[in-house]
């Protein structure tokens, strides 16, 4: 921006030959011919500004959408990585009745359906809510196994 307005005041300082051949050549022409090469000549400018301006503006716009678009992928990859090489008996299951739907890691939920991360199919599935039961495996930190082992319950 700075450059832009750097370049237009050296344009608008810049010094201007008295009477250059195009425009004496411009001012012997009659009005109906000198008009219309004039309007020509400011709408090519003005056009080209505005394409020039254009292209800017989308360049503006698309760069960001690149950037995040770079660190989503990453950050979906990693996700994928860890998803792919955990173990299996700390993934969560999800059953119906008596039977196992699948195995793998809860995404998101709503009050309808649950997406999930099949681990045994390698893919994202989304499933109704209706009548699954999620079992998750309880997570035993290591403080708790360093005390005795024979302690029961209460």
């Amino acid at each position: 921006m700075i450059g832009l307005s750097t370049f237009a005041i050296v344009m608008m300082r810049a010094p201007v030959k008295e009477n250059p051949q195009l425009r004496a050549w411009l001012e012997r022409q009659p009005y109906w011919v000198r008009e219309p090469i004039i309007t020509l000549l400011g709408m090519t400018v003005f056009l080209s500004a505005a394409a020039g301006a254009g292209c800017f503006i989308l360049i503006l716009a698309i760069v960001p959408g690149l950037a995040a678009e770079k660190y989503g992928k990453a950050k979906a990859d990693d996700t994928n990585q860890l998803m792919q090489h955990e173990k299996s008996e700390e993934m969560t299951e999800l059953w119906k009745e008596d039977k196992r739907l699948l195995r793998g890691h809860i995404i998101t939920t709503n009050n309808d359906l649950i997406a999930v991360y099949d681990a045994d199919l390698k893919t994202t599935r989304t499933l109704p809510r209706d009548g699954i039961e999620i079992r998750t495996p309880l997570q035993i930190s290591k403080k708790s196994n360093t005390g005795s082992h024979n302690s029961q319950p209460r």
